[in-house]
């Protein structure tokens, strides 16, 4: 199983499964996830996250899903959450009347820090947000 641009490998595979083994194999692939530039999403592609709390903090993981684009936000919140139906769409019209306050980003922030690290790495991230913003000169 993999994303459509893996094809021919997935291909492969079942084929020395046959031949091997002798067992039979199937392949399952699914479209790939691009952003709002048409980019691929995916671990190899520059600015993107890891999981793993070693190699991208749980606070840059909250950043990364906090400072995406209104239109990758829409997309991902259906694509990463667990989220109901008309939650999703109670959060886009909110987002959509009032999109500098970010609300569609700062749900899916939340759910997938919460889901991938956990509900204390999501406080400790807001509180670094508070106390970076506090650091940040205000104009007058």
């Amino acid at each position: 199983m993999g994303g459509s641009d893996q094809w021919g490998n997935i291909v492969t595979g079942t084929e020395l499964i046959r031949r091997k083994e002798g067992g039979e194999a199937f392949a399952l692939t699914s479209p790939l996830i691009t952003k709002s530039d048409g980019n691929k999403f995916g671990k190899t592609e520059k600015g993107n996250i890891w999981l793993d709390p070693n190699k991208t903090s749980p606070y840059q993981f909250y950043q990364f899903w906090l400072n995406c684009a209104d239109d990758d936000a829409m997309k991902f919140i259906r694509i990463f959450t667990f989220l109901p139906h008309d939650e999703i769409l109670s959060l886009e019209t909110a987002h959509q009347q009032a999109p500098e306050t970010r609300i569609l980003q700062k749900a899916l922030a939340k759910e997938l820090t919460v889901l991938v690290h956990s509900s204390q790495d999501y406080t400790n991230s807001l509180k670094q947000v508070k106390f970076y913003s506090d650091k940040v000169p205000r104009k007058n």
